[in-house]
């Protein structure tokens, strides 16, 4: 139980301010000072591995504690559902500090229920925008040949520069196909029976396409549904597996809580009555988990009033919570009937009529996107005519006429996904952008009535785009509200995403008068490691100046290995694999219970890994070395490593392609990009990629390397670094 600090002093207090989460926490002076500020408008500059989220819960639990800060005024607010979920579990679970935590798009999404009480929100998720899609390939595509035939001539893998190499626009089967076809459902059957034809191994196969799918960053069902979890997914195979009919996330008839639109996991007809199922994944510690338990709780209480058939799941190993489900369901009459191997592939094959068109879609929904996220344009009329403005300085007419037939299928694309959104009119149907853009300019009618917050905290803030940053500051000046922002510019890396380094760097520009905090201890990396990475990102004059130090000190903690062949030469992949191994078995030999992570620049140089035998794909990115027991090492690409820490870590080859200028977008979507702001230095953004992969390792970090003449400028630039500062 916290002493009051007055009776006992600041320093014992911030000595104990989060022992709720680990008693060995104690603030040093930076995090204090920070901490205590009691500024309008407050930057926390943070480099790697100082402590962000230690400092965030801190902050909180302070102005609660000390400045009797209603804790219900006090939103705090992240990028990702996982970052979230860890301060969540940090500020409301250990310290049991009931504020708000929500992403971004929570947020917008909260605001738009607010701002349209009469009417039911509702998300569009992938899983929705796929059946739109397939729709329009199938009634207003497949049946016109012409049409057909344009739209493979207008958008194809030459107009559509792909920045993953393993993209393609359209799937060979299609391409080679396509004409012989009246209609979408003939292509189609006749692709599934293909596949099964040329499948030698059917069960092998079978395994090979759901694992993936179940591991993947956004786990997806045999049906092709996008689920929230791995067991999500789990639970779905295994009703369609044993041909029971549900439905994912059905929108529940009634409204629940203030207003909250309620979709339980699963939802299954069982003669006109419905059986719902909610997988919690709770497991262990979770189970003290006050705020899932409140939730869980909730949701029991609400079938019960209802008398409804309803099944709550947790967590237990070797998917033991499936014969929990199996009995329960048969409890309540539902009929198994288990599907053949045979029959399973091939309904999974129809249960993925895009697959071939992957690509496209994702070009279709990219320009949308894109078009509702950018700076320069505030309607798709505005599009248009910026488009046809470009289009009218092209001086070849053959050029402005492929250009205009590209244009049209864009703006018949956009219409038909406005028309599907609008044809409810119980209902108003928001998509991502549309979570951040509706409620922009209109907040004065809901704050400070339904969003009276005090402060406004936002984790990682070097990661705000321009959208996110208007609805942002638009909360914070209606609600009159003291904003502490806490990031690291030198991990600005997700510009390609509409991140916009100016927000951190010039914050005084957009908070007049407001203070600047820097957290300069690192409890990762080694003093060594952070001094040669720090002059290298330094390099760049427009990042902001913070001299990192650290207790550990570790002799070498870079290592440079060079690979024994010309990397591009025949078995040079090979070569690196197998020197990857012998540095995972050679640290794990020494250090049996330490992680490991290997580290990529891109998904496809991971996906060379498994030409080595003895690297085996498992679950949530991990890689299993034959022949080693309990034994797992992580492989990553730089940017999704970004904010987790591991004992050792690997970068994988830096080719010539590393850093190189960007791969050019189709026209459509430059016309409107927001394009990244000009720095100090070349290739800023990829030189701050390469920083954030240095500083995962808390020990030493392997950069591997093949010959001079195919190497990357960064590593010869690092290793005169490390040699200047050696010699000093």
């Amino acid at each position: 139980m916290m002493i009051a600090p007055d009776v006992i002093g600041m320093n014992y207090y911030f000595d104990h301010i989060l022992d709720a989460i680990d008693p060995n926490i104690k603030l040093d002076g930076d995090q204090r000072a920070a901490v205590m500020g009691n500024d309008d408008y407050a930057l926390v500059v943070a480099g790697a591995g100082t402590g962000k989220t230690t400092t965030i819960a801190a902050k909180v639990k302070y102005l609660v504690d000390i400045k009797n800060v209603n804790p219900r005024k006090i939103l705090v607010m992240s990028y990702t559902r996982k970052s979230v979920a860890d301060l969540e579990r940090r500020i409301k679970v250990d310290l049991g500090v009931p504020a708000d935590v929500m992403t971004f798009h929570a947020l917008g999404l909260k605001c738009t229920r607010l701002l349209n009480k009469e009417r039911k929100v509702v998300p569009i998720d992938d899983n929705e925008r796929d059946k739109y899609f397939l729709d329009f390939l199938k009634n207003e595509v497949f049946p016109y040949k012409e049409r057909l035939d344009e739209l493979v001539e207008l958008f194809n893998d030459s107009q559509i520069p792909w920045i993953d190499p393993r993209q393609r626009t359209y799937g060979n089967y299609f391409k080679e196909h396509y004409s012989e076809f009246d209609n979408f459902d003939d292509y189609f059957k006749s692709f599934v029976e293909q596949k099964i034809c040329e499948t030698s191994d059917i069960v092998t196969r079978l395994i090979a396409i759901t694992d993936k799918r179940l591991n993947g960053e956004y786990p997806m069902t045999i049906r092709g549904e996008r689920v929230k979890s791995k067991g999500e997914a789990v639970i779905a195979n295994y009703l369609f597996c044993n041909e029971v009919d549900y439905t994912y996330e059905r929108v529940y008839d009634e409204l629940v809580g203030e207003r909250q639109i309620y979709r339980p996991d699963f939802s299954i007809d069982v003669g006109g009555e419905q059986v719902y199922i909610e997988y919690f994944g709770l497991s262990g510690s979770d189970l003290e988990n006050r705020t899932y338990q409140r939730i869980r709780k909730e949701k029991e209480r609400f079938h019960r009033e209802r008398n409804n058939k309803f099944i709550a799941l947790d967590y237990l190993p070797n998917r033991g919570y499936l014969e929990v489900l199996g009995q329960q369901l048969k409890d309540f009459g539902v009929e198994f009937h288990p599907r053949s191997y045979e029959d399973i592939y091939r309904r999974l094959l129809e249960q993925m009529p895009l697959r071939e068109f992957i690509g496209l879609k994702k070009f279709f929904y990219d320009i949308i996107d894109t078009i509702k996220m950018s700076e320069k344009v505030e309607s798709f009329d505005d599009y248009i005519r910026l488009c046809e403005s470009t289009i009218d300085n092209i001086r070849l007419a053959e050029e402005r006429n492929f250009k205009r037939r590209q244009l049209r299928w864009v703006s018949e694309y956009w219409d038909y996904y406005k028309m599907r959104n609008l044809s409810d009119p119980a209902k108003i149907l928001v998509d991502y952008s549309d979570m951040i853009n509706v409620p922009r300019g209109k907040l004065k009618r809901i704050v400070p009535k339904d969003l009276d917050y005090d402060y406004v905290i936002v984790d990682e803030y070097q990661d705000i785009s321009a959208a996110r940053f208007k609805l942002l500051k638009e909360l914070i000046d209606c609600a009159s509200a003291k904003f502490f922002a806490i990031g690291d510019d030198w991990q600005s890396i997700y510009s390609f995403q509409g991140a916009k380094i100016g927000y951190i760097i010039d914050f005084d520009e957009y908070f007049p008068n407001a203070k600047r905090y820097i957290i300069r201890v690192t409890y990762r990396n080694a003093q060594e490691l952070i001094d040669a990475a720090g002059e290298f990102i330094e390099r760049n004059a427009r990042q902001i100046r913070k001299e990192l130090v650290s207790k550990k000190r570790i002799d070498k903690p870079i290592c440079f290995v060079k690979i024994a062949k010309k990397f591009g030469a025949s078995g040079s992949v090979a070569d690196r694999n197998d020197l990857i191994e012998k540095i995972v078995c050679g640290i794990h030999d020494a250090h049996p219970n330490d992680s490991v992570c290997v580290l990529a620049r891109t998904n496809d140089m991971l996906d060379t890994l498994y030409e080595n035998r003895d690297f085996i794909d498992s679950a949530e990115n991990k890689v299993k070395i034959k022949g080693i027991d309990d034994f797992y090492f992580d492989a990553l690409t730089v940017h999704k490593s970004k904010g987790l820490t591991y004992d050792w870590t690997i970068i994988m080859p830096l080719t010539r392609r590393f850093p190189s200028e960007p791969k050019k977008m189709i026209w459509l979507k430059s016309v409107v990009f927001n394009y990244p702001e000009d720095e100090d230095i070349k290739y800023a953004e990829q030189r701050r990629v390469f920083y954030v992969a240095l500083t995962r390792t808390k020990n030493r970090v392997f950069i591997l390397f093949p010959e001079k003449e195919a190497h990357s400028e960064y590593k010869d630039e690092l290793a005169r670094i490390v040699a200047e500062l050696k010699s000093r």
